[in-house]
This record gives structure tokens, sequence and C-alpha cells, in this order.
């Protein structure tokens, strides 16, 4: 738990529905992360889940002994366990990792990320043999399935009601996500950056654009940030970092435009990893009727309705064209968003309660 993120969001959201009829503990290799933080971040009620923080991997798969299950979310490293059953929480869409693959990492001075991909193949070679592996949303499954032959049960992640009645739609434009440049899920600002200084080019208009996104302590990602200022001089574009929970309700129930480009000039059969895996803030912007124009890429494309509930696009122009639609109301965009709320419902927290303890059923009882 380095980051609070969407595989967090998903992790603690669980631990809450199995501890009202189950005794959950919650072991993190992280020690400066607690319960609470947990709680307040996310809105959670973990109240019923006991929090314990060991250094070593090892320590955990120790604790494992005193589990009937033990249910595991990692990225990389497979996690040995020693209870009456193994449930593994797989959420990247792995491409094809060879020997070829790594070596050519090596040979990038890449050795981090090539000594991860043989952790990644011994974690998906042996979580075939777990009692289940849960996957969340049927991009990462397909691409496991596709790559390495991998079954997995599709459990999408719980998404919040933003809705607030009493905000009203103004003519903005935001993007939801983190604020860094890396290897897997680049929200790829940049060229989000340069779309909006086209689009205000092509036509004159009064809209402005918000990025909104948590931002790490570290030097990189805040190199990158700085870029992102620069490129964004002179323009109505606004950013906001590691902004509460309520403010971030604000901005979508206030924006009218989601954009999203995560993927942008990737193959995803190739680098799935890259693309969005589902696109949670998608969904989260849908439950505030904010039109969602995203990338067709990835887990976006079991979201959206092309034209019915949002807008998928494969070129800037794309990307351009479909939002001056949005800004000349062509088509009427009164029934798109109300289609794009209906659509989150099928996303939603008490969605996720639903499918999640008929999915665990067999193991709990």
């Amino acid at each position: 738990m380095h980051n609070f993120g969407g595989g967090e969001k998903y992790f603690a959201t669980l631990s809450e529905i199995l501890s009202k009829k189950n005794f959950v503990s919650i072991i993190s290799t992280n020690k400066s992360v607690s319960k609470e933080q947990l709680e307040n971040y996310f809105k959670v009620d973990l109240s019923r889940v006991d929090f314990i923080s060991f250094k070593k991997i090892s320590d955990v798969s120790r604790m494992t002994k005193e589990c009937d299950i033990f249910i595991c979310l990692s990225n990389f490293r497979y996690i040995n366990s020693y209870s009456d059953k193994k449930i593994q929480l797989l959420q990247i869409p792995y491409g094809k990792i060879t020997r070829n693959t790594i070596f050519k990492k090596i040979f990038s001075l890449n050795f981090k990320e090539s000594i991860k991909d043989i952790y990644r193949l011994s974690l998906l070679k042996k979580c075939k043999h777990d009692a289940l592996t849960v996957t969340n949303s049927h991009f990462v499954h397909d691409m496991l399935k596709f790559n390495y032959n991998l079954e997995s049960k599709v459990l999408h992640p719980p998404i919040d009601n933003f809705y607030d009645q009493n905000i009203k739609k103004e003519n903005i434009i935001i993007s939801v996500g983190r604020i860094f440049s890396g290897l897997y899920n680049d929200k790829r600002y940049d060229i989000l950056i340069d779309t909006f200084r086209k689009l205000c080019d092509v036509e004159k208009h009064e809209w402005k654009y918000h990025i909104i996104g948590s931002l790490l302590k570290d030097q990189k990602s805040h190199d990158y940030f700085n870029l992102l200022q620069r490129k964004a001089e002179g323009l109505p574009i606004y950013f906001h970092t590691n902004v509460p929970y309520e403010e971030l309700k604000k901005w979508y129930n206030k924006a009218s435009i989601l954009w999203h480009a995560a993927g942008f000039e990737v193959d995803e059969n190739i680098e799935p990893e890259r693309v969005e895996h589902f696109g949670m803030t998608t969904v989260e912007a849908m439950s505030a009727e904010c039109i969602p124009i995203v990338i067709n890429r990835g887990g976006q494309k079991e979201i959206i309705s092309d034209g019915m509930n949002g807008f998928l696009w494969n070129s800037l122009d794309e990307l351009i064209s479909r939002t001056l639609q949005i800004i000349h109301l062509k088509p009427d965009t009164t029934n798109i968003k109300k289609n794009a709320r209906h659509r989150f419902h099928s996303f939603s927290k008490q969605s996720f309660i639903n499918k999640s303890q008929k999915l665990f059923s067999e193991f709990l009882d």
C-alpha cells in the first residue's frame, strides 16, 4: 500500500464487506499506513477489521498459518500461503513476458523491471494452483487468459456515487488520475494539454480544463508535474493535486466532460499493461452525469457504449471533434448524461457487494 489508488480502494472495500460476517485482518508491508488513513481516504468502515503491518514478506506468509482464507493483492511477487485456501487478486493485464523481453529490458538498463518480470512469471504460474484468481475487468481477464492461459473470475471495482444535484454543470473539462510518467498506466496529460491548446486554436470558446490527481513527493513526479505546468502556460488550464474527497466530488459535478488518454500510442495487444486496466475515474465521472470522452483502449471499452453514454476516440482529431460536438450540444447531451449515470449503477458499491458475496460464497460457507 505505497499509493492510495484503485487497487487499495478495491482491497479496502472488499475487507469492509467480508468483515460483516467474518473475522478479517488486513496485512500490509507498509508500516506508514494505518487503518484510519484507509477509512478516511476511501470512506470505508473498517471498524470490524484488524490491521497488522509487517516489514517482511516472509512475516506475512507466517501470518497466513492462522487464516482459513488468504486473499492477496500483489502486482509482481507471489506470496506463499499456509492457509486452507488462497485467493489471488490480479489487476494488471500483463503482456507476454519472454526471455527476449527480459533481455531487452536488461540491455536498456531497466534492471529493476527485468527482475520484476522474472517474479511476475513465477506469480502467474503459481497462482494457477490457488483456489481462485480474481481480475478487475474483462480486459485483464482476457489478456491473462490469452498470454498465460490463466483462468480467472471478473469482479469489477466498486465505484462511489459522486452525484450532487445541487451543483450545476459548467463549461469545464476534467481529467482525473495520478500525475506521473511511468511504465504503467501513464495518464498522458502531456498530450491532453497539447490537445486543449489545439482546441483553443480551432475555435474560440469559454471552456476550462482542470487536471486533478495525486502527486507523490519523489523528484521524478515533481519534475513531470513542472513540465506539465510549463506546457499549460497561457491557457485556462488548472492543476489540483492530492485533493480531499469532497473537493473531487465538487469537480465531478461541475465538469461537463471527462477526458482520458491512458494508452495513447500503445498497442494494447503487445503492451496491455500500459493502457487503462478498467477505468474507475471514468465511471466516477459518469455517476455525476459528466460525459466521458475516453480513448478506445483497454477496460474503457467495456464501460462505454459509443454515442450512448459517452464517446470513444482513436485519434486526437477525433477527441477534438467529439469534444466540439458536446460544446455545441450536438447531439443533445441530456440523454447521454442520463445514460452515463445509469451505466454507473452496474459498477456501484452495491453492485460490488452483491457480486463479491456471490463470488466468495463457496469459500465462506
